[in-house]
């Protein structure tokens, strides 16, 4: 599982272009929120103690903190958490029930993360339950790269230093597939999301099929 940290976790039910990706970038803290957000979580909503973390998205769907997870403070970006994962089931927050109404293909999904990679391993990053490890971002430890895994590609991020901020946004719909760093496309192609309602948790630092 993902070793690091999160300043921000968000899933939308739609493609961010690349206007709406550089405005989240250039906030620096996670102040901007793109009101098509259905998932929208963020380390200064958690109390600091239980395993519940409120969603600012349009889903009424909270988190729910597992693992031995911490919330601390970083002067850059504000809070953030920390994530141990010790096994695909270790530290991690999913939402609380599955998300439905979303059809991969024609309305499209964005992730976006602010992450802080902290340990030079495989790891998956986000995730939901769809045919294997499609559609979710995953650390490569042999090319120091997040990875975004689509139908029979995959795109990858410039190489990424430990312990340093980046911004990450992966988008997919009809018309192909997008992955941006710190506000920048890095890399697309035009291999189209499938025709498929998505139908399941959405999960950040932990990796389930």
């Amino acid at each position: 599982a993902f070793n690091g940290n999160f300043a921000i976790a968000r899933f939308y039910t739609s493609t961010l272009n690349a206007t709406q990706v550089r405005q989240n970038y250039n906030a620096i803290e996670p102040l901007y929120k793109n009101p098509i957000a259905l998932i929208d979580y963020r380390p200064d909503q958690y109390s600091g103690s239980g395993t519940s973390i409120t969603n600012l998205g349009s889903l009424s769907n909270d988190a729910v903190l597992t693992g031995g997870i911490e919330s601390t403070y970083d002067k850059e970006l504000g809070d953030f958490f920390t994530i141990d994962g010790g096994s695909n089931t270790g530290d991690g927050i999913e939402t609380t029930s599955n998300v439905t109404g979303v059809n991969l293909n024609t309305d499209g999904f964005s992730w976006e993360i602010w992450v802080n990679i902290t340990s030079d391993s495989f790891s998956y990053i986000t995730s939901f339950n769809y045919s294997s490890t499609y559609y979710n971002f995953s650390y490569r430890a042999n090319t120091d790269t997040i990875m975004f895994f689509n139908l029979g590609t995959t795109l990858n991020t410039p190489t990424l230093e430990l312990n340093r901020w980046y911004h990450v946004v992966g988008t997919a719909d009809s018309a192909g597939t997008k992955l941006y760093t710190n506000g920048v496309l890095s890399a697309s192609n035009t291999t189209a999301a499938p025709n498929h309602n998505l139908d399941s948790k959405i999960y950040f630092g932990t990796f389930r099929l």
